[in-house]
C-alpha cells in the first residue's frame, strides 16, 4: 500500500511540476503533450515516469542530451515521500507549501492566493494555544512592519514563516530555517551566486526536519 501511495505522490509532484512552469509561461497545463523544454520533441511514456524516468535518462533529454534541471527529480520524490509519512491534512498543507516553492524558484515570486489554503491547512493542524498564537501573530506583525522599511526579506517568505509556526510550532521552524540556511549556503557556493529563492530551501528544510524528527521517535 505505501508503495502504491509513494507513486502517486511521486506522480503528483510530477504534475506540479508542469502546473507551476506552464502556468508561469501562460500556457495550458491540463491539454497538451509533455515535451522538452529545449529540443521540444514530445516525450514518450517511459520519459514521463515520475523519478523513475529521471534515473534512467540520467538526468538527460534522450534527443539533445541536455541536462535536466535537478529539482524535477528532487520534487517528484518529495511529493512521493510526504504521502507515505504524513496525515492527510499535514500532506495538504505541505503539497501547497511545495506549489509556492516551486514558484518561487521559477520567478522569485508567488501567487498570493495559495496562502489562502496554506493557511487554511496550518490552522486545521494547528496545536499552539491561544496565548502562543496571539504573541506568534505580534511577532509577524512586528517583522511586517520592519520589513516594509528595511527590505530584508520578502513578504511572502514571512507569511511563509507564520504558517509554519501555525501548523507545528516555533521550534520546528527554528530548526528549518537552520537547515534551509545550511543547504542555501552551500548552494550559493557552488552555484557562485548571491541570490536565491527562499521558499525552496524552506519546503526541503522543514520535511528534512520533519523525517528527522519522524525517525528519532520511531528508533526510539
Amino acid at each position: 500500500m505505501k508503495i502504491y501511495f509513494f507513486m502517486c505522490g511521486c506522480i503528483i509532484g510530477s504534475f506540479l511540476n508542469v502546473l507551476v512552469s506552464r502556468s508561469i509561461a501562460k500556457e495550458n497545463f491540463i491539454c497538451g503533450r509533455s515535451h522538452c523544454e529545449f529540443c521540444y520533441r514530445t516525450l514518450s511514456w517511459y520519459e514521463l515516469i515520475p523519478v523513475f524516468s529521471y534515473l534512467f535518462l540520467l538526468g538527460r533529454c534522450r534527443t539533445c542530451q541536455i541536462k535536466l534541471p535537478f529539482y524535477l527529480f528532487w520534487y517528484e520524490l518529495a511529493a512521493g515521500i510526504v504521502l507515505i509519512n504524513f496525515t492527510w491534512s499535514q500532506a495538504l498543507f505541505l503539497i501547497t507549501l511545495q506549489i509556492i516553492s516551486l514558484f518561487d524558484l521559477f520567478s522569485f515570486e508567488f501567487p498570493g492566493f495559495y496562502l489562502l489554503p496554506l493557511f487554511t491547512f496550518a490552522f486545521l493542524n494547528n496545536q499552539i494555544s491561544s496565548l502562543g498564537l496571539g504573541l506568534t501573530l505580534l511577532v509577524y506583525l512586528i517583522l511586517t512592519i520592519a520589513n516594509h522599511f528595511l527590505k530584508f526579506i520578502g513578504n511572502g517568505d514571512l507569511d511563509v514563516f507564520l504558517a509554519i509556526v501555525i501548523n507545528f510550532d516555533p521550534l520546528i521552524l527554528t530548526k528549518t530555517v537552520l537547515i534551509a540556511s545550511i543547504f542555501a549556503l552551500i548552494s550559493c557556493i557552488i552555484k557562485r551566486i548571491k541570490v536565491i529563492p527562499l521558499v525552496p530551501y524552506l519546503y526541503f528544510g522543514l520535511l528534512a526536519n520533519l523525517l528527522i524528527n519522524k525517525w528519532i521517535i520511531f528508533f526510539n
